[in-house]
């Protein structure tokens, strides 16, 4: 299920000159279908087969025009901005 931006939202970004249909973070939770209060789980990262990061899950709390901002699940930890490219992500039902 793809969420489409309003023709407001297209607007606001047509005057700043971003095209959400790129491949941003947003556009990405768009395609996925991720929206605020979806849960995340991110699977660890990996460099030349070895483990560097532990698994993750995140709560998104925020999918704006380019941006994606989202905080831990579990525990308390800042809100940030979360990029799709490192992990593979899943939501979690």
């Amino acid at each position: 299920m793809t969420q489409e931006l309003s023709k407001h939202e297209r607007a606001v970004a047509a005057r700043f000159g971003i095209h959400p249909e790129d491949t941003t973070p947003a556009a990405e939770a768009r395609r996925n279908g991720w929206s605020t209060g979806t849960r995340l789980h991110g699977g660890p990262i990996r460099v030349h087969g070895r483990e560097v990061e532990q698994p993750v899950d995140i709560v998104l709390t925020a999918v704006g025009l380019e941006m994606v901002l989202a905080i831990p699940a579990v525990g308390d930890g800042a809100e940030r901005s979360v990029t799709f490219d490192a992990r593979l992500w899943e939501a979690v039902k």
